[in-house]
């Protein structure tokens, strides 16, 4: 009986190699991206997008380090689309000089989400009247923008109708998300913000509320809601920024 040679023992099938291969590359890339985020190279950042994309996110306008939510609201409705309408806007610790610091790391991170919704031409699978479809015919899609730290690694799940979209990506600092068309009724929009975050921080100073503090500041049809997270400070303004009795 012939005796196999050394080689012909070791030697694997086409298929072995390949998911050998599979397995180096993605144990590779995870040692790349663990040692990124470990060293700091670029946060997660630089390797990440490279890797991964940026999901379509965009830089923040302006300076991400001083984010202005009022005076950079007309980049960011630009960003989330011709047609749309403010519905309301949040910013979460914003200094008191009405600035947010986006590349801030403490936790939570300062951020803002501006919400809107646009009218839409009926989806092509559209139900008809009595099974889904809107009495008026107006359809109608809403759409969040949110800003926060650069080079961040966010994970997005969308269910649509018969399909399920899952993709992780690094955000640039500004990312949009838009939902399905939908038939049902929606509030309406309110005009952008016009108080500048410094004023309404100004006359909250003279109620006695530290100037080293950050504020959570919310805008909707019924004006500006101030707080400081974990404290009694709680303060409304109107739209035309007065600060409203208690």
């Amino acid at each position: 009986m012939p005796l196999r040679s050394a080689d012909s023992r070791a030697r694997l099938p086409g298929w072995a190699w390949l998911l050998f291969t599979c397995f180096g590359l993605v144990g590779a890339l995870g040692l790349l991206l663990g040692l990124a985020s470990l060293f700091n190279i670029g946060g997660v950042g630089r390797l990440g997008k490279l890797l991964m994309g940026d999901g379509g996110t965009v830089e923040p306008p302006g300076d991400s380090r001083a984010f202005d939510p009022v005076a950079r609201y007309p980049e960011v409705a630009a960003y989330a689309g011709s047609g749309a309408s403010l519905l309301r806007m949040r910013a979460d610790q914003v200094r008191s000089d009405g600035h947010l610091d986006l590349g801030a790391d403490y936790q939570p991170s300062p951020r803002v989400q501006y919400d809107f919704v646009r009218e839409v031409p009926a989806p092509a699978n559209a139900p008809p009247l009595g099974a889904g479809a809107p009495a008026d015919g107006r359809w109608h899609q809403r759409i969040e923008v949110d800003l926060g730290r650069p080079g961040t690694l966010r994970y997005m799940r969308k269910v649509g109708k018969g399909r399920i979209e899952e993709r992780t990506y690094v955000a640039r600092g500004m990312d949009r998300r838009e939902d399905e068309p939908s038939g049902a009724t929606v509030e309406n929009g309110v005009a952008p913000p016009a108080c500048p975050l410094q004023r309404l921080w100004r006359q909250a100073t003279a109620r006695g509320v530290p100037e080293n503090a950050v504020a959570s500041i919310d805008y909707d049809r019924d004006g500006y809601d101030f707080s400081v997270r974990g404290t009694r400070w709680s303060l409304h303004f109107g739209a035309d920024c007065a600060l409203q009795p208690d």
